[in-house]
């Protein structure tokens, strides 16, 4: 067993089925030319992980928003989110690191230029002949 394959997911053979149905039917994540078995195989297989999740919650990142995303490119195709509601959990999806990044995280308000100038040493700084 390679180190990093402790960290990937394996997908269920059984998916098969599923994923010649939406295909055939045009269903998303498979694209309106009856592509998309990746897709959809890393559909079922994130829904199932998920499924199995104890907070039922995970996020997903993906800058695949055709296939993924709503028509405003900023959450889960809204077919894709039914299916989560009927499952009873909840897929977060976003196209970017950056955007996951910028929706969670906290900026400090209390660091700004003048508490930087005010801690900062200049003549030790100026002294280092940086």
């Amino acid at each position: 067993m390679n180190l990093s394959d402790k960290y990937l997911i394996a997908y269920n053979n059984d998916f098969l089925p599923e994923i010649a149905h939406r295909a055939i039917n045009r269903q998303k994540p498979a694209g309106e030319n009856g592509q998309g078995f990746r897709d959809t195989l890393i559909w079922l297989t994130i829904k199932d992980y998920c499924k199995k999740c104890h907070e039922k919650q995970i996020t997903f990142i993906s800058n695949n928003t055709d296939d993924f995303s709503n028509k405003a490119k900023d959450n889960l195709h809204e077919t894709l989110n039914a299916e989560c509601l009927a499952d009873n959990i909840k897929i977060n999806c976003f196209k970017s690191i950056k955007d996951f990044i910028e929706i969670h995280s906290t900026k400090i308000k209390f660091i700004t230029n003048d508490w930087v100038s005010s801690i900062l040493d200049y003549s030790t700084l100026n002294d280092l002949h940086l």
